[in-house]
């Protein structure tokens, strides 16, 4: 049922005119108010108009003190309204969802090789909307990113941005390691010239520390998804 402006503005009408005064507002019943309560002045009131001693004066009742004659129509209006849209069988309309263009592209490495694994996703500015990386090997590893418009070389820091460390699993058969994260205002400062990562080893440390310089290999087996723009 479409609620229409007729019956917004009837509504707010209701509310000035009534407001303070109305005891009971259910549709279809009397409506007993008090107008002025230094006088006590009381009555009813319907579509129809009003009753009591001392009513307010409602169009041309001259007992009481006088309100606003459009009382008793906006009431009128109201139920009319309501009847209206009831009855209306009228498809209400629904915008379409808005589509999103440009969507991302993912740069996967799965799954890594016995290597520093370095790749280049893009070359330009890139923004990082997410990371799925997954390591159902026993051994830790090193994601590392850079800004980049060429393949990185892991034995330098040149471009690097920062390391994410690849948590291996706990066992052989729950192949529950690594990590996923989904960001809610993508990384989109970090990489203007282009976007590249590598995965590699922690020189064998325990735990593991990865560093912008370190070239050893990572476990072969992990699968990496960034999902760029």
């Amino acid at each position: 049922m479409q609620i229409s402006n007729k019956i917004r503005l009837a509504l707010i009408a209701l509310v000035i005119l009534m407001a303070g005064a109305v005891d009971n507002v259910a549709f279809g019943q009397t409506r007993s108010i008090t107008y002025d309560p230094t006088t006590g002045k009381s009555g009813s009131v319907t579509a129809a108009g009003v009753s009591g001693t001392n009513a307010p004066a409602i169009q041309g009742v001259t007992n009481g003190v006088p309100v606003p004659a459009d009382l008793t129509q906006a009431l009128t209006d109201i139920l009319t309204a309501i009847r209206d849209a009831a009855q209306d069988t009228t498809p209400i309309p629904v915008l379409p969802e808005a589509t999103v263009t440009g969507g991302t592209t993912g740069c996967y490495k799965a799954p890594t090789t016995a290597s520093t694994n370095a790749t280049l996703c893009k070359n330009g500015a890139t923004a990082v909307y997410s990371f799925d990386v997954r390591n159902p090997t026993t051994t830790p590893a090193c994601l590392r990113m850079y800004n980049l418009g060429t393949t990185p070389d892991p034995t330098s820091a040149t471009g690097y941005i920062t390391s994410y460390t690849i948590p291996a699993s706990s066992s052989a058969s729950t192949a529950d390691g690594g990590f996923i994260r989904t960001l809610t205002i993508p990384i989109t400062g970090d990489y203007p010239t282009g976007m590249g990562f590598a995965v590699t080893g922690g020189g064998g440390t325990s735990p593991i520390v990865c560093t912008p310089t370190d070239n050893s290999n990572a476990p072969a087996g992990i699968f990496v998804d960034l999902q760029i723009k």
